[in-house]
């Protein structure tokens, strides 16, 4: 049982580390526009190549983020991009600002043919040509495949978006791991060692945590309202998850965190841990590998790990919301 419990103690710290990375990592999108950001880069791929004029190239995208349907979605007084746009919402604030830019009679989807007729040659006008080709003068037909178009865009731009919340999640990991000296080498070899200690952490912090279908402290819950960035209220949300987080792994009492007195003592004390081997910084890579794996990764695994230690599973286990976390996607 030993094993299990240093097994599943180990996977608390994990749970709790993700937790606190997945809130850090929602604050720095929030206050960076990750999300805003990407949407509009991949907004204007797919103008991009249009020939040049006064709302055309990179400045089409400009005006169609001034259109006043995507105009509200955003916060001006601050100046944040909105994090997402509706298909419905792009395909008709592009034919509305293209038949308004061309000067055509007819309004919408049933302008947009003979506006894009007007435009300048361009990879756009091509593109936009094989939709009106495909919608065979079906003004409904063609706003759906401007959605089907802007859509599969979008996929892709989920793609990069998830790629650089990976690379943002193990780097600030790997700093959290560093700066509260989290080696998961160190604390697995002072739990093997301590087998009361991993008991302690799994009778007074595991089975709780499971009992409450609390997957971390931080990040949960916020994640979709700080997509906007815009509330005050969420930002203060997210600090407060962030610092319980921190303080909960505190808590543990386990060979965490620095201490820069000089005291031998204080080296094999599990509070003032001051260690430092040359795997260390192995520790630290595994402790912001395993962060990664996202809270309800070990959430999941200790709920299944605690009734091979014979003790049984506890009561009313709350199965919780898996969130998109560090890897969601702007659109």
């Amino acid at each position: 049982m030993q094993m299990i419990d240093v097994a599943i103690s180990l996977a608390l710290v994990y749970m709790m580390m993700a937790g606190l990375v997945s809130g850090l990592q929602e604050m720095l999108a929030s206050a960076l526009q990750w999300r805003g950001l990407y949407l509009k880069r991949g907004i204007e791929s797919i103008l991009q190549g249009a020939a040049a004029g006064s709302a055309q190239g990179p400045g089409l995208a400009d005006v169609i983020y001034e259109h006043p349907s995507i105009k509200a979605l955003s916060d001006t007084r601050r100046k944040r991009l909105p994090a997402y746009i509706a298909a419905s919402t792009f395909a008709v604030a592009l034919a509305d600002e293209l038949v308004r830019i061309t000067d055509t009679k007819q309004k919408l989807f049933r302008g947009l043919p003979d506006a894009i007729e007007r435009l300048p040659e361009s990879a756009l006008k091509r593109q936009l040509g094989v939709l009106v080709d495909r919608a065979e003068g079906s003004p409904q037909a063609l706003q759906a495949a401007i959605e089907a178009h802007f859509n599969e865009v979008m996929d892709r731009v989920s793609g990069w978006y998830k790629r650089r919340a990976q690379l943002a999640g193990f780097a600030l990991a790997l700093l959290v791991s560093m700066l509260m000296n989290v080696d998961s080498i160190a604390i697995a070899g002072y739990l093997k060692r301590n087998p009361a200690e991993s008991q302690r952490i799994v009778e007074q912090w595991a089975i709780p945590a499971l009992a409450q279908g609390t997957p971390a402290a931080a990040g949960a819950g916020v994640g979709a309202a700080a997509a906007s960035g815009v509330d005050a209220a969420v930002v203060a949300e997210q600090i407060r998850a962030v610092v319980k987080a921190r303080n909960e792994v505190r808590e543990l009492q386990l060979p965490m965190g620095w201490n820069w007195q000089v005291d031998d003592q204080a080296r094999t004390t599990a509070i003032d841990f001051t260690g430092f081997h040359w795997t260390t910084p192995i520790g630290w890579v595994i402790t912001a590998l395993a962060a990664l794996l996202g809270a309800p990764f070990w959430f999941d695994l200790i709920s299944r790990l605690l009734p091979l230690r014979g003790s049984g599973k506890p009561p009313a286990v709350v199965q919780p919301a898996v969130q998109s976390g560090s890897g969601s996607a702007p659109v």
